[in-house]
């Protein structure tokens, strides 16, 4: 366990000296154009930022569908929670005029500690929750030629609420937290190397990720093409793993001054997924429930949205709606709100990941007002599973009296049966105050 630990160690605190390392080389390399033991580096550029916040959340639930009820229910709330959030990032980006361009970034993030698994050990051992969550370069031999390797996220698609084709990046876009390339909000992204040809504004990249890859084989490729023509941007690829269906997507992303329409879809050439129906033998366990490969050749996701934002009133909106050809029909509902799922589950004839958006179609919207000279926000978030009819209505006011300190509290009204995706409770709302404190981007 100790020399677990002192591995542990070793290892966060050589990513923590690189890149520290790295900025007062680059920015000695900066000053007199030469680093000590290395080639002099003309015109480079270091800066280095991060971020802080530190929040605190209590929240209650009250659902409509478990007495008592009325007035004295608001005493008696069914779920109360407290949520503390704390985490802080440090980065670092480095430029080689005509060179290359280093990139770097790690974060710590409460709790402070997680428990893994290692051999010889007698139970879980905590380590620190820091995570690289960028750290790569960018090489450019020629003008129209670029190399990246390390560790970095794409942002190669537009969905907002939803992102079907997003097989690279490794955090998927969920509705309730969405992706916000406005706000610089991004996805992890995998360990890889990538060429990409420029022509003008126009690409072609190709990528190569590593990520969990113990063998050749176990390496996954993607490619990408990408035109741009004034406001509109058209991209199209395809993916490649070894034992894993194909897959094709295509991409478009259009600009006007008030309003930015999106779309994606993605075309599987067969499905890796396990599905759910009904069982032929009725004394089978579960009863009445069965899982197995999905069958078909041709599966398709699609995704499209509008976004649109007035600067001057501080509004912004944005609308999404999801086709999941991967999904399961309104008439399947039953199924997926059986309790032989979780037997099921237990039996590991399926995943979790297998019942990720299960629904066949969704709907998401949000709406957001920042009143323009006053420290004031509103906003409004909606999102609704089609198949098992579930939905989730949230409100939020928050207050920003300084520029490091918000505050505020939402709403959140779930609707559907018990068990549905957003209203695991049944129908009901809750209340949440929070508290935070943060530097921002700096």
């Amino acid at each position: 366990m100790y020399y677990c630990s002192m591995k542990a160690g070793k290892r966060i605190f050589s990513v923590v000296s690189a890149l520290l390392f790295l900025a007062a080389g680059f920015n000695a390399a900066a000053d007199d154009g030469t680093a000590a033991g290395a080639t002099s580096l003309p015109g480079v550029s270091v800066s280095l930022g991060g971020s802080f916040s530190f929040g605190l959340e209590p929240s209650w639930f009250w659902s409509w569908l478990s007495p008592p009820g009325g007035l004295a229910k608001l005493g008696s709330p069914d779920e109360a929670g407290l949520e503390a959030s704390l985490s802080s990032s440090f980065t670092m980006d480095a430029s080689a005029a005509e060179m290359f361009d280093l990139h770097g970034g790690i974060s710590v993030r409460y709790p402070l500690h997680e428990a893994v698994q290692a051999f010889g050990a007698d139970g879980p051992i905590p380590l620190p929750s820091l995570s690289v969550d960028s750290i790569y370069a960018v090489f450019k031999p020629l003008t129209w030629l670029r190399l990246t390797a390390g560790k970095k996220s794409y942002a190669w698609f537009p969905g907002y609420f939803f992102s079907p084709a997003d097989y690279v990046n490794l955090s998927a876009v969920y509705p309730l937290e969405p992706d916000d390339p406005a706000d610089k909000v991004l996805r992890e992204g995998p360990v890889s190397m990538e060429v990409s040809f420029l022509l003008s504004r126009h690409s072609v990249s190709l990528l190569l990720m590593a990520d969990d890859a113990s063998k050749l084989e176990d390496l996954k490729l993607a490619a990408r093409g990408e035109l741009v023509f004034g406001p509109v941007t058209a991209g199209a690829g395809g993916y490649y793993t070894y034992q894993r269906k194909p897959s094709a997507f295509v991409t478009a992303r259009v600009e006007f001054p008030v309003v930015t329409v999106f779309a994606e879809s993605i075309f599987y050439f067969g499905s890796d997924r396990i599905m759910l129906f009904p069982a032929a033998d009725p004394s089978s366990w579960p009863e009445g429930l069965d899982a197995g490969p999905a069958e078909g050749f041709l599966y398709n996701q699609s995704t499209g949205g509008i976004t649109a934002a007035v600067a001057s009133l501080g509004l912004k909106g944005t609308f999404q709606y999801l086709y999941n050809g991967l999904g399961y029909p309104f008439s399947s509902a039953p199924i997926l709100l059986s309790p032989g799922v979780d037997s099921l589950l237990q039996q590991n004839r399926i995943s979790e990941a297998d019942l990720v958006l299960p629904a066949r179609h969704y709907a998401a919207a949000d709406v957001a007002w920042s009143i323009p000279r006053l420290p004031l926000r509103l906003a409004a978030r909606w999102v609704m599973n089609f198949t098992d009819l579930s939905g989730l209505v949230e409100a939020d006011f928050s207050v920003q009296p300084f520029s490091f300190l918000t505050a505020g509290f939402t709403v959140p009204f779930a609707y559907g049966p018990a068990g549905g995706e957003f209203s695991p409770s049944g129908m009901g709302m809750g209340l949440s105050f929070y508290v935070d404190l943060s530097t921002g981007t700096f």
